[in-house]
């Protein structure tokens, strides 16, 4: 998944997506274990992590890149 995000725009931009939507999470965690790969570490993704009240427990998340904002 993280090859992919950091490929994602790369034909219109170096820098990648300023944004990117995530849903049916497990937990931050997950989101942390993303951001933390090679493919996307030096980019150095924001995360904005939402617990959800979901009964199934699944999360929605928006990743960041703070140097777009």
């Amino acid at each position: 998944m993280a090859k992919v995000i950091s490929r994602l725009g790369k034909k219109y931009s170096q820098t990648g997506p300023a944004f990117i939507g995530l849903c049916e999470l497990e937990n931050r965690r997950v989101l942390e274990d993303l951001v933390a790969q090679p493919a996307l570490a030096a980019t150095g993704y924001g995360i904005v992590h939402y617990d959800s009240p979901d009964r199934r427990g699944v999360d929605v998340a928006l990743l960041y890149n703070p140097a777009l904002i």
